[in-house]
């Protein structure tokens, strides 16, 4: 079983295909619950209207889409936010200063997709849409993986300090993004394998065990290259 409460931050990890994407997609309401069950303040997912669901929970991923607007619409989208809940949370997604170096601030236009901007300041774009809404449940999926270290850093301390009295859900393939997590569950070929804290984990020299130690491997091939 895996349990989400608030005031927590929860990490879900695997290798690809480990089903990881597939169960955040089953919280987010993106698939209709066939086996098992899914309870959002005790009542079954399923029965849940969407659009009530919708506003209690926001989804982050890799991938997020920008509109051919100004940067901010690609925040509010077109909702009647005030400009200190904008910059607030741009200063949550490390965006505040790169965006008041523009000329035109918040009113630049970024094209389609997003083409005039890094796909780093997408990604952030994305996350701050997401932080404004203030939503009961964030589920990041690899939200930040094109996004600069010093900027991921900063990012992460935001969503650990927004995780204080909301449920944060993290899925992302670097291990270091989830250390710190409350409670870590690790999926493989679609099964929930085991959970715990980083330490207990790691005492039990097991499936995230092998994770983290694969991936220090890798690191330090990086650097040695």
């Amino acid at each position: 079983n895996i349990s989400i409460p608030y005031g927590s931050f929860i990490g879900i990890l695997g290798n690809t295909g480990s089903g990881k994407t597939t169960l955040a997609n089953i919280l987010a309401k993106f698939y209709k619950v066939e086996d098992g069950k899914i309870s959002f303040n005790n009542i079954d997912i399923n029965e849940i209207n969407r659009t009530s669901f919708y506003d209690s929970i926001s989804y982050v991923m890799q991938e997020d889409y920008i509109y051919n607007n100004v940067i901010k619409y690609n925040i509010d989208l077109g909702k009647n936010y005030t400009e200190k809940e904008i910059e607030k949370s741009l200063e949550y997604s490390s965006l505040l200063e790169t965006i008041k170096s523009f000329p035109k601030k918040c009113e630049t236009y970024i094209g389609e997709d997003g083409i005039k901007i890094s796909g780093g300041q997408k990604q952030r774009l994305a996350l701050a849409r997401t932080i404004i809404t203030n939503p009961e449940i964030y589920i990041f999926d690899e939200a930040t993986s094109n996004i600069d270290v010093e900027s991921e850093e900063k990012i992460w301390r935001s969503i650990y300090e927004l995780s204080e009295n909301k449920a944060v859900i993290v899925i992302s393939h670097r291990l270091a993004n989830v250390t710190d997590a409350k409670n870590i569950y690790v999926m493989n070929k679609g099964i929930l394998v085991e959970n715990g804290t980083h330490d207990e984990l790691m005492s039990k020299e097991s499936h995230y065990y092998n994770m983290v130690n694969k991936q220090n491997e890798l690191e330090m091939i990086r650097e040695v290259c």
